[in-house]
């Protein structure tokens, strides 16, 4: 986009990630009836992945570091993964591991 490093280190205070998935069926929990249409899966949740942004990661932003540098600092100052989340609401029988896996694989796929 052309926007200084330095522009964004100094403004950005936070940075969000969402991803939904299908929920699993309250009704027929998975194996499918007519509320959902027998795909055992009824409406979306969103998986979120949350990196603040601290005095670390702000100044590898303004020093043009790479991805995985800044990723690998944040993950150090407690980021917030989300695939972490995704397996926290296939604990909770929220969603299912197939369907956190899909959008996790998709999304990496797809950069």
């Amino acid at each position: 986009m052309g926007i200084e490093a330095g522009l964004i280190s100094d403004t950005l205070t936070c940075s969000f990630t969402q991803r939904l998935v299908r929920k699993i069926c309250v009704q027929c929990k998975g194996a499918g009836c007519d509320l959902c249409r027998n795909t055992g899966y009824k409406g979306r949740i969103g998986m979120f992945e949350i990196m603040p942004v601290n005095r670390d990661t702000r100044r590898l932003i303004a020093n043009n570091a790479s991805e995985d540098e800044i990723r690998d600092a944040a993950k150090k100052s407690g980021m917030k993964l989300i695939y972490d989340d995704g397996m926290l609401k296939v604990q909770e029988g929220i969603t299912t591991l197939e369907e956190v896996e899909k959008v996790i694989t998709t999304d990496e796929t797809s950069d």
